[in-house]
């Protein structure tokens, strides 16, 4: 897996084998639908772009479907950097109102096995790294 900056993505980024990291500046209420199905959105900003890419939309929505939102909610802060792997783009229709990234990273609970997203949490005093996907989470120390 290679990682892609937040600038980078579009619907022509082949994301098969790409991660995408960044610091959590909103993490907005995790809704319940009708259904029982749970939805979360959050706004991850690079953290340092290369050099070749747009510094005009540094920032991204992620949209989290399922047991991984409900999960996620409970085990990430704003100021956590998080990076995302297994996950579909598609366009923002909220581009025009937020003036964020023109697409979205969607993470879906029923996504392949390799989704998963990455806590590197900055309220831990030891560096730690907690894995996310779908509802399993194992806690990895980081040498």
């Amino acid at each position: 897996m290679s990682c892609v900056s937040i600038a980078l993505v579009s619907t022509r980024t082949n994301c098969s084998d790409k991660t995408v990291k960044g610091k959590v500046l909103r993490k907005c209420p995790l809704v319940s639908s009708a259904s029982g199905d749970f939805i979360l959105k959050i706004i991850v900003q690079e953290e340092v772009s290369p050099p070749d890419a747009s510094p005009q939309n540094p920032s991204i929505n992620v949209i989290l479907f399922g047991a991984i939102a409900k999960d996620f909610d409970g085990a990430v802060n704003q100021g956590d950097v998080v990076a995302a792997a297994g996950f579909t783009v598609g366009k923002s229709p909220t581009v025009q109102k937020d003036k964020l990234h023109p697409f979205n990273l969607l993470l879906r609970g029923t996504a392949p096995a390799f989704m998963c997203l990455l806590l590197f949490s900055s309220s831990s005093s030891s560096s730690c790294l907690k894995i996310l996907s779908g509802s399993q989470e194992e806690l990895l120390a980081l040498r």
